[in-house]
């Protein structure tokens, strides 16, 4: 006849207990497999769970809200190609260095966008000018001169009336043919030159 506490745990060879623990184990794992024994609901905690123990498989689909997700959890190798539209971008959110070289084409510009503090200095060649842009109200005083006139581009209509002056008449320029009929009267010929 045993008396009672007579066992004491420090005489049970730790190896028994061992097997004690697996053979219970066994059993409850293959009671939960059968469905002999059913988890009640909410009653696995995060602390029962091991990490890295539940897969993409075990999560629903869909089910993963904004609060589930730590800060900075998302990085760029998450998200799927094309999936970050205008509306996902904060207010200035773009930056001249998220802007890829050449990536600004002028499909992308919106109409009168370009102002004269956008175009560097000196950058404006005759090609991106287009025919008949250049008027005369864009031309500043005195740019024009004798090497910017193409050959017989001056016409009498061109001239403004009582402009050209003596001076402006080459020696010798007007003859016969230049003079209107009795436009040569007495105070126009100098003395003594008619012989």
């Amino acid at each position: 006849m045993y008396q009672d506490s007579a066992v004491q745990p420090s005489r049970i060879p730790a190896f028994a207990i061992a097997m004690a623990l697996a053979v219970v184990l066994a059993f409850v794992v293959a009671a939960l497999a059968f469905g002999y024994v059913e988890l009640k609901d909410r009653a696995v905690t995060s602390s029962q769970i091991t990490d890295g123990a539940v897969s993409s498989d075990a999560i629903a689909d869909g089910t993963i809200a904004t609060a589930d997700m730590a800060d900075g959890s998302v990085t760029s190798a998450k998200l799927a190609n094309g999936t970050v539209s205008s509306a996902n971008l904060s207010s200035n959110a773009v930056t001249s260095a998220k802007i890829a070289d050449g990536a600004v084409t002028d499909a992308k510009l919106a109409a009168d966008s370009v102002a004269s503090g956008n175009i560097a200095d000196g950058t404006i060649v005759t090609a991106d000018l287009a025919d008949g842009s250049v008027t005369s109200a864009k031309l500043a005083s005195g740019v024009i001169t004798t090497t910017g006139l193409t050959t017989g581009s001056v016409t009498t209509a061109t001239i403004a009336a009582d402009t050209i002056l003596a001076t402006d008449i080459a020696a010798g320029a007007v003859g016969t043919s230049e003079l209107a009929t009795n436009s040569v009267t007495t105070a126009e010929i100098a003395a003594d030159t008619l012989v």
